[in-house]
């Protein structure tokens, strides 16, 4: 049996806020709005993200269309990799 072991000093809150806070900086071309809450949540995607857009003013996040459809408020959907033909 093999199991894996993270590497020392690895810390998984750490690398999930690494990816979107790339991505925030990417989308506002690096002026990305000092209001803007942020967090990084265990779960099941669109479920997770459907009931955070619970009261919110606007979710931003790689989401799918199923987030888009059962959201309460206006949601942008962005790309983890940069559209060439933009």
């Amino acid at each position: 049996m093999l199991a894996e072991v993270p590497a020392i000093g690895w810390n998984p809150q750490e690398g999930a806020e690494q990816v979107p806070a790339g991505a925030l900086a990417a989308d506002f071309d690096g002026n990305v709005p000092a209001d803007l809450d942020k967090a990084v949540v265990e779960g099941q995607q669109a479920h997770v993200l459907a009931e955070a857009s619970r009261g919110a003013e606007m979710l931003v996040g790689s989401v799918s269309t199923a987030v888009a459809a059962h959201a309460h408020c206006p949601v942008l959907i962005t790309h983890t990799e940069p559209d060439p033909a933009r």
